[in-house]
């Protein structure tokens, strides 16, 4: 029956054993606190919204990104969901999010706490949070402390006279100029965050300062440290990062980012760039292969254990994800296990990332039974294909290195024509519209195109192949069961591809 206000809630207690930061020894009664959104558009639209939550920090009780859509009726939603963190809210509007709650270099997005009833009036599709967005309400108080910090961080470039610095292919400066000095730029973000607390004293809570610190530094760390390869050999890149050293040892920086849920790459990097530029080094990214080396390189850079720990299950499970599971690296991995504390939650996690990985990853094994729906919403399952070879490519609209492989794809699909193979795309993006947008332009035009419920990459299909990077292929014989969990990008190896589906259809 409708209603004039559209009201969900969400009981979320999956417990999760990989991670414990609020709550230990309390029960979920105690951790889990109702938090109310209420989302009033004050303009007419027809279009379905979709609500994201997105925790800060990982716990046991709430480390899931959730997702929620509605068709508001009267221009309102009202959702109640449990959290026990600070977490983050993004709203879209017919697969589009709000212009700039996601600009610059921090998260624009609302953040919301556990026992918030926050009102958000949103006057027109044009509005953002920096201009026409409405707070009322427990919580408003955060919206104000983001746009005070969006404020500053305009002022804080204008004296570096750089108004769009250019971007470079891995999203980095293409310069360290002298005009624009990137280190002491953010590092008068950072001191604006402590300016901030003490003027919002009693306003807002000590954890979501944290919490914002911490997305802070995630953000600081993403241009100097975002790609794989740095340009070891600029000297003007050198004095930035041991400018930064200096100016924020790890000690420090490890402090907020314990169990901090994001982004885990760039302070990895960060260890594997000092480390080659003590030695001489001039390429960094090559060590990433070296399954031995870079745990120990990370555990001796960041003398916080944990955090060490949690940046050493980070590194395996990206390797796993984006290159499989091999014997190297499982002996590699166990070798850092049978070293660190066993009761330490992310040593927990790797010996279980690997000891699944090895079993869901091995050549034979079953393959995930999904059930999912495709654009027209319909259900398809992976048994509707038995007897047929299945190739899955799991993908998302924005994947730049998505939409590279369409053309190569295209032509492998045409190659078997009329043969037994089928071809599935599977999207992770969260809202439904974004899934049917990317059609033809982040995956190929023919073949199934399947969306993973709303569930984006917390979807169990994803959790069970440990997939981390896309595109990722998987290859499926005839009789369900796994021939490849990562097969050759059809862009760059397109032989290798055909070669290994034509195995699986002759067997």
């Amino acid at each position: 029956m409708k209603q004039k206000l559209t009201y969900i809630t969400v009981l979320f207690l999956t417990l999760l054993s990989s991670f414990n930061i609020y709550g230990q020894g309390t029960s979920k009664q105690k951790a889990l606190k109702e938090t109310t959104v209420t989302i009033e558009l004050l303009y007419p639209t027809k279009e379905q919204v979709t609500l994201t939550v997105s925790p800060i920090f990982k716990s046991k009780l709430n480390n899931e990104q959730q997702v929620f859509t509605f068709k508001p009726d009267n221009g309102k939603i009202k959702l109640s969901v449990l959290l026990d963190q600070v977490s983050s809210l993004d709203i879209s509007v017919g697969g589009d999010l709000f212009p700039t709650l996601r600009r610059g270099l921090i998260n624009r997005a609302i953040w919301l706490e556990p026992e918030d009833d926050l009102t958000i009036s949103i006057p027109s599709s044009k509005s953002n949070i920096d201009n026409g967005f409405i707070f009322k309400g427990k919580g408003s108080s955060k919206s104000t402390f983001i746009r005070k910090y969006g404020e500053f961080q305009e002022r804080a470039i204008a004296p570096f006279k750089v108004s769009n610095p250019t971007l470079d292919q891995y999203g980095r400066f293409k310069s360290y100029t002298d005009q624009f000095d990137r280190t002491e730029y953010d590092l008068r973000l950072l001191r604006a965050i402590d300016s901030l607390e003490k003027v919002f004293q009693g306003k807002v809570s000590e954890r979501f300062v944290k919490a914002f610190k911490a997305h802070c530094i995630g953000f600081i760390h993403y241009v100097p440290f975002g790609s794989g390869k740095q340009p070891l050999e600029d000297p003007k890149y050198v004095k930035q990062i041991r400018k930064l050293e200096q100016s924020f040892p790890a000690e420090k920086m490890a402090s907020y980012l314990i169990n901090f849920n994001s982004w885990d790459s760039f302070f990895i990097n960060r260890a594997l760039v000092s480390y080659s530029l003590d030695r001489g080094l001039n390429d960094n990214y090559i060590l990433w292969k070296d399954f031995n080396l870079v745990p120990s390189i990370i555990s001796n850079y960041y003398k916080t254990s944990n955090f060490a720990n949690q940046l050493v299950y980070g590194y395996f499970r990206n390797l796993i994800g984006m290159k499989g599971i091999s014997d190297s690296l499982v002996s590699s991995a166990n070798k850092f296990i049978a070293e660190r504390d066993q009761n330490d939650d992310n040593v927990k996690e790797l010996q279980s990332l690997i000891s699944s990985a090895a079993i869901n990853q091995k050549t034979g094994a079953k393959a995930f039974p999904f059930s999912l729906k495709n654009e027209k919403k319909q259900t398809v399952n992976l048994s509707d294909f038995k007897g047929k070879v299945v190739l899955l490519d799991f993908m998302f609209f924005g994947c730049g290195g998505c939409a590279m492989m369409v053309p190569a794809m295209e032509e492998v699909e045409k190659n078997f024509e009329g043969k037994d193979v089928v071809f599935i795309s599977i999207s992770i993006d969260p809202a439904f519209e974004k899934f049917k947008e990317g059609i033809g332009k982040f995956n190929s035009k023919g073949g199934v195109h399947l969306y993973t419920n709303g569930k984006g990459y917390n979807h169990e299909l994803i959790k069970h192949y440990a997939i981390t990077g896309y595109p990722t292929l998987v290859l499926i014989d005839r009789e369900g069961n796994l021939v490849n969990a990562n097969a050759p990008r059809a862009d760059a190896h397109q032989k290798e591809l055909i070669a290994m589906i034509d195995k699986a259809l002759a067997q």
